[in-house]
C-alpha cells in the first residue's frame, strides 16, 4: 500500500510546522512496511520573487517549515514531491518557478537526506493535476493504481488522487481515526 499526504491542512496547521490533532498518532498506527509520500503545492517563493511580497515564504523558510513539521511529527516520507509552480502563465513567473527549484533541490537533499526529494515546475505537476500522485509511484513505489491512498484537506487535493487514479480521503476523516 502506498500512503500518499498534503502537507499543510493535512498532517500540519497550515503554513506552520505545528501538527494537527491525531496526526501524529495516525502517522505511527501506519503499517510499517507501507510506502509513503508528501506532495504539496509551494509557489510561494515564486510568487514572492514576481509580487516582491515578505508574506510569501522564501525556499528557505519553506524547507525550513517542511524539515520541523516532520520532526514534530517524528515521521519522515519515502518520498517528498515539491511542485514550485505558482499556476501562473507568464515569463516571470517562469522564471521564478526554475529559479526556485534551483534553490529547492539542495537545501531539500542536505535537510533530508534519507527522503527522495524531487521538485517540479511544470503545471502538470502542480495540484489539482494528477503529476506528483503520478510521480510517486515511479521511484520504486508499487505500480497498482488501486494501491495508492491520497490524504488531503482540498478539492484539489481530491481532484488530483480521482486524476491520478488514487483513492482519496479527506484528512478531517483520516484524522479522526477512520482506517486508512
Amino acid at each position: 500500500m502506498i500512503y500518499g499526504f498534503d502537507f499543510d491542512g493535512t498532517l500540519v496547521t497550515s503554513w506552520t510546522a505545528t501538527p494537527l490533532d491525531g496526526a501524529r498518532a495516525r502517522l505511527a498506527a501506519l503499517d510499517p512496511t507501507a510506502r509513503t509520500f508528501v506532495a504539496t503545492n509551494q509557489g510561494g517563493p515564486a510568487y514572492r520573487a514576481v509580487l516582491g511580497h515578505a508574506k510569501y515564504p522564501t525556499v528557505e523558510d519553506v524547507v525550513t517549515r517542511l524539515v520541523a513539521g516532520f520532526r514534530l511529527l517524528r515521521w519522515w516520507p519515502d518520498q517528498l514531491l515539491v511542485c514550485c509552480c505558482a499556476g501562473r502563465d507568464t515569463a516571470p513567473y517562469w522564471r521564478a518557478e526554475a529559479a526556485a527549484a534551483a534553490a529547492f533541490d539542495p537545501l531539500l537533499k542536505a535537510a533530508l537526506p534519507h527522503v527522495h526529494c524531487q521538485t517540479f515546475i511544470n503545471p502538470y505537476y502542480r495540484k489539482p493535476q494528477p503529476g506528483m500522485l503520478i510521480a510517486a509511484r515511479g521511484v520504486g513505489l508499487e505500480e497498482r493504481r488501486d494501491a495508492m491512498i491520497y490524504i488531503g484537506d482540498m478539492e484539489s487535493d481530491e481532484q488530483a488522487a480521482a486524476a491520478a487514479g488514487a483513492q482519496y480521503m479527506d484528512a478531517r476523516v483520516w484524522l479522526s481515526g477512520s482506517p486508512a
